[in-house]
């Protein structure tokens, strides 16, 4: 049990700080992101779960005594952790998937990979392997559980790749956006004169991807009110970026925004003609969240046939 905490120090580590950001990625519909920061998440966690792998072979002895482990069940204990320590290659990607797929929806999935990687599994393989190969088939059903079941998940994940017709990625099921819609994407300083000039690029984006004017109009008028908003909530003394997430569907444009920093004050009540009252007339919702020191903004206007309807 405390070798297995001692494991999951390092993965909980990299879950804690990516899933909020995957999530909040997620609803965003930027599914590109997400791709290079979930192969990066398991890159990492392989590499460190290698390191510990050869830490846990190289120094067996050093790891039980300061447990202390003596006695009788020393020699056994030394082969018993490191047959058991090879199952750290391929928990880790099991562990990440686990807390990965509520995120995209999959909640079931998740809870049968939970259930065969926490007991069921282990137990029906530990029946059949101590039966062949006594107390060391014990700690090899560990390994064979975690082996056995992350090949079973990517198994199934390329049928459901494949049953989709392509619409979700064999690794990580993350769904492709169509290739007919527009997307604007970009960093930007939050100083007046950039925030202009990137809103006068996304209006003339909007109507060449067939956007009514008005509609384009306050698009990038969205744009340069949240830039202004961003820029009063910041700190003056350092230039900081707004990044920006414009997406065209046929029936709404999609407007996601981050940046670094303090929190926004959403709960302060807005003056009129302010960036911030601006902002809440125009959008048709507007919604807000604030992960890891990074405030994310989405905005959302309707489409109707090219046309919008005046919310003002």
């Amino acid at each position: 049990i405390q070798v297995v905490s001692m494991a999951s120090v390092f993965i909980g580590g990299v879950i804690n700080a990516v899933i909020p950001i995957v999530s909040s990625l997620y609803g965003q519909r930027d599914f590109s992101g997400m791709g290079i920061l979930m192969k990066t998440a398991l890159r990492v966690q392989f590499a460190m779960n290698v390191i510990l792998l050869l830490v846990f072979e190289a120094f067996p002895q050093g790891i039980l005594a300061m447990y202390n482990v003596s006695g009788e069940v020393w020699p056994l204990a030394v082969t018993g952790l490191r047959i058991f320590s090879i199952m750290f290659l391929f928990r880790g990607f099991l562990l990440i998937y686990m807390y990965y797929f509520p995120v995209i929806g999959r909640k079931v999935y998740a809870f049968i990979i939970s259930v065969m990687d926490g007991f069921l599994g282990v137990i029906l393989l530990a029946l059949i392997l101590t039966k062949i190969n006594g107390i060391n088939g014990l700690w090899q059903a560990y390994t064979m559980n975690s082996v056995l079941l992350l090949a079973a998940v990517l198994i199934a994940n390329g049928f459901i790749s494949r049953r989709s017709g392509g619409k979700y990625s064999p690794l990580l099921l993350l769904e492709h956006e169509a290739e007919n819609i527009p997307v604007y994407e970009c960093s930007v300083k939050m100083r007046s004169e950039d925030i202009s000039k990137i809103s006068e690029s996304i209006e003339a984006f909007c109507k060449k991807a067939g956007v009514a004017a008005r509609l384009a109009l306050l698009t990038a008028l969205s744009v340069e009110e949240m830039g202004v908003y961003t820029s009063e909530q910041s700190d003056y003394s350092r230039i900081d970026y707004l990044d920006i997430l414009l997406k065209i569907y046929p029936e709404y444009i999609l407007l996601d925004t981050r940046s670094i920093g303090k929190p926004f004050d959403t709960a302060a009540v807005p003056e009129e003609y302010s960036s911030k009252d601006v902002l809440r007339k125009i959008s048709t919702s507007l919604e807000y969240s604030y992960i890891l020191g990074m405030n994310q903004t989405r905005i959302r206007l309707i489409r109707d046939d090219g046309k919008l309807t005046d919310p003002l």
